[in-house]
């Protein structure tokens, strides 16, 4: 008769693998993962949501750019055709079309780029004045580099980059630009600073075609190299630099360089993903990038969608990819007082939200899921589940684990399940005592067994859940408030089994 065995499973942090066949993935990947997060030792839990951050919306229209300006300590929004700063529906400046305006910090002034009407500064973020230089270039993209100001996508030279003359943004000379056609004359969609230097310690300045990157190094001429002849950027807004990458999403997936060498695929297990049935190609130039401490996080179009409507988040140390509904229309880390992720609503007219707070998405509750990879604990043969001890939290919640048996992609036993670390002892009905004190001891984590789970040769798990509320996590350094945290959370399980031989 065959023994009791146990399989211990602890590790998630591959993320959900999207390309290769459920019998082929790692130990640490997921079939299947949706408004979650992983933590860097490899636990899953459902994402926190978002909130407003302007009360009242702002009337210009949707969303197109939120910019936090260091200088002004506050944040610029353009909504539709208009300027508006902080959370006053103010409006502070109009454009001729609601076209996309790109800011940066130059100096003691905020400069805004217009595609038709060009540049613009102001000191304050309320009075904006045009910059009246005759030489003075349109554009899509912008970028401060070696006390220039850089301007790129003008139609009439799409393929140009332009630079103002040294310690001003409004003194600009004919001469200085540089086209970069070394590939092809495809226009220029995205400036960025590079991460790193060159072999002899040049900084530099990366500029994205759709389908090419280069590395500006020489702040005179604009002289260039190229730094990969296929991969580039989506948009102006979709390239990101955090823990010394430059990461950019791009019509190929997201991929990432320090600034020298060609771009790396940082999604590899999302391929798939990047296909005309999958994503809306057409709408390349609403695809966003975001980033908040050690995560990046990107907006994109689903096929079919004329708005961002898929979220990623990628940690480009543990190199997860992960999905959800939470998409923006643009980013903005906004750090006057603590560095809080900001995002444009694609959908809501005139809406700033924070992201990475409360537990609901705007007041709606969030369906999430998560499904492990395929186990199979007799090595293909059957074998009986005896006992599941699962790992996690809920917070008296209840989430529902699905016992899918043999490959199956619907269907399973449903298990509703709390991991109550809350409440270690049941004595009735309540959890509480009259006083209102918690029968027992809270706890951090708590086990949660299921017995008799079946028999089959290859089984996973499947978390689903619709919540609203939030977890927090111990004090920190014990005093305080712990820090919110998703409403559930998985670490793993133990599983004990018995082998039954060939079946």
């Amino acid at each position: 008769m065959s023994s009791l065995r146990n399989l211990r499973v602890r590790d998630f942090s591959g993320g959900p693998n999207l390309r290769d066949a459920q019998s082929e993935l790692a130990k640490n990947e997921c079939v299947d993962a949706w408004n979650v997060t992983f933590d860097e030792r490899g636990g899953v839990s459902s994402r926190l949501g978002y909130q407003k951050v302007n009360g009242s919306v702002y009337g210009g229209g949707l969303v197109k750019n939120v910019y936090y300006s260091p200088l002004l300590g506050e944040y610029i929004t353009q909504a539709g055709a208009s300027l508006y700063l902080g959370t006053n529906t103010t409006i502070r400046k109009t454009f001729t079309t609601s076209a996309r305006v790109v800011f940066v910090d130059f100096g003691a002034t905020v400069v805004a780029l217009h595609p038709v009407d060009g540049l613009f500064t102001s000191a304050d973020g309320i009075t904006w004045a045009a910059v009246a230089d005759v030489d003075a270039p349109k554009g899509s993209c912008m970028a401060v580099w070696q006390n220039k100001v850089w301007v790129s996508g003008h139609a009439a030279a799409p393929a140009r980059l332009y630079f103002s003359d040294v310690g001003s943004v409004t003194s600009w000379t004919a001469s200085s630009f540089n086209d970069l056609r070394e590939k092809d004359t495809q226009p220029i969609v995205a400036l960025s600073g590079a991460a790193g230097v060159d072999t002899i310690g040049r900084p530099g300045l990366l500029v994205f075609k759709r389908e090419s990157t280069y590395r500006v190094y020489d702040s005179t001429t604009g002289a260039y190299q190229t730094v990969d002849s296929r991969i580039g950027a989506a948009s102006a807004l979709s390239v990101v630099t955090l823990n010394n990458r430059t990461i950019a999403l791009s019509q190929h997936g997201l991929y990432w360089t320090d600034g020298v060498n060609p771009m790396k695929n940082a999604g590899e297990r999302f391929e798939p993903l990047w296909e005309p049935t999958q994503v809306n190609f057409a709408q390349l130039d609403l695809w966003a990038a975001g980033a908040r401490f050690n995560r990046a996080y990107f907006s994109l179009t689903r096929a079919g969608s004329t708005a961002n409507d898929l979220a990623l988040e990628y940690h480009p140390e543990e190199g997860w990819v992960t999905p959800g509904s939470n998409a923006m229309s643009a980013y903005a880390t906004f750090g006057a007082s603590t560095e809080k992720l900001y995002g444009g609503s694609p959908t809501v007219s005139g809406q700033v939200y924070e992201l990475l707070v409360t537990g609901a998405d705007d007041g709606v509750a969030i369906d999430s899921r998560f499904q492990t990879r395929w186990f199979e604990p007799g090595d293909g043969f059957l074998a009986r589940l005896r006992r599941a001890r699962l790992l996690g939290r809920t917070g008296g919640l209840t989430i529902t684990v699905t016992v899918r048996r043999d490959y199956q992609t619907s269907a399973g036993d449903d298990l509703p399940v709390i991991i109550d670390e809350l409440d270690t002892e049941s004595y009735d009905s309540g959890v509480f005592y009259d006083s209102g004190a918690l029968y027992g001891t809270p706890a951090a984590q708590a086990y949660h067994d299921e017995h008799s789970l079946g028999t089959c040769k290859a089984f996973s798990l499947r978390i689903t859940a619709s919540t609203s509320t939030v977890g927090n996590t111990l004090q920190l350094l014990a005093s305080g408030t712990g820090p919110e945290v998703g409403a559930w959370a998985f670490f793993g399980f133990d599983l004990l089994f018995v082998p039954l031989g060939i079946a």
